[in-house]
């Protein structure tokens, strides 16, 4: 790998799996010899990141410990579950948590030694779907962007292709993503297409991959953030527009939003909008058997009303009084009422 310059994609950085409620220990037992700052690495070695705790020199350290044993072989891990009295599953979800933390760590400023080491990640650790995970997700933020385009590090590519063919659909959806920011859309396209069709939590993450990352000044600086509006294969509107009439309100006032912020199939994007909201508008709360499905359209009805707000919607009026008028919701209520006055005064 031969890059000069990385810029860090900050709202690529992963949320990786916290540790704040593991049970920290002394390796072996305060005061023995594997404690020793002369003992071997891998030996005095512990685990078990608190977010945010790790300098660059001691993730890159902990990395290479990681990368080359695991939670069976490190014995810090076998007593942790000794010690802590977890049991062995306990143990390997901890290490698969360490290293997703160390990734994070890692991401803030990477450098060569730790994309390989990233990288082995993907390609050895078959037993560890969540760390490979964290990997595939770091390596997305290896690149630059150039006249406007990012331009990702391929060294990755043959491991992605590799992964992407795996059962595990987070092992491939996340692949996938990656594929496609290294111009990969033949591969990834109809994988994104497929999870965004299927209707599951992993819909919107899979529409959400098409869009590339793009500089933008933020606070007197300029930054490089997740575009809403810059696709890296034009080919992804195709997905975008065919999501508008799949199923999950959700899923398809996302594909409205963005579609309308990117100028395509407005008025399309408008009746989405409008539909969306007519076929919630007479749902209670005690209609939902599951809490995560009301959240769900919870979020739908605030984001279709915040489209119609934001393209000014005429035609969305009526479905937007009908609404205030009988919601039992006070909040999504008064949003609506703001978004009434919002379009009449203008």
């Amino acid at each position: 790998m031969s890059k000069n310059k990385f810029i860090m994609i900050a709202i690529m950085i992963i949320a990786l799996f916290p540790t704040a409620s593991c049970d920290k220990f002394k390796g072996a037992g305060e005061g023995k010899e594997v404690q020793s700052q002369t003992a071997d690495m891998e030996k005095s070695f512990e685990g078990c990141f608190m977010p945010g705790t790790l300098s660059q020199e001691d993730a890159l350290k902990s990395l290479r410990i990681l990368v080359k044993g695991d939670h069976d072989k490190i014995p810090y891990y076998g007593e942790y579950e000794r010690f802590a009295n977890h049991p062995a599953a306990r143990a390997e979800t901890t290490y698969q948590n360490d290293i997703c933390e160390v990734v994070k760590a890692l991401s803030q400023e990477m450098n060569i030694e730790a994309y390989d080491l990233i990288l082995r990640v993907i390609e050895r650790k078959k037993d560890y779907p969540v760390a490979r995970v964290c990997a595939i997700k770091a390596i997305m933020i290896y690149g630059e962007i150039i006249d406007g385009k990012w331009h990702g590090d391929k060294e990755s590519v043959p491991a992605l292709r590799k992964a992407v063919r795996e059962e595990d659909p987070d092992i491939r959806l996340n692949a996938a993503a990656a594929l496609l920011s290294l111009e990969e859309g033949d591969i990834a396209l109809p994988i994104l297409e497929e999870f965004a069709r299927g209707g599951t939590a992993r819909s919107i993450p899979a529409l959400d991959s098409l869009f590339a990352p793009e500089q933008r000044a933020l606070r007197g600086k300029v930054r490089v953030v997740l575009s809403n509006t810059l696709l890296f294969d034009e080919r992804g509107k195709d997905i975008l527009i065919s999501a508008l009439n799949y199923s999950g309100n959700e899923l398809r006032v996302f594909a409205a939003m963005r579609l309308s912020g990117m100028g395509i199939e407005e008025k399309r994007a408008e009746e989405t909008a409008i539909d969306v909201i007519e076929n919630l508008r007479q749902k209670k709360r005690k209609d939902y058997k599951q809490s995560a499905e009301w959240q769900a359209d919870r979020r739908s009805l605030f984001q279709a009303i915040e489209l119609l707000e934001k393209i000014n919607s005429k035609a969305g009026i009526d479905t937007l009084e009908k609404y205030a008028d009988n919601t039992a919701d006070k909040l999504l209520q008064k949003r609506a009422k703001t978004a009434l006055n919002s379009i009449r005064q203008k």
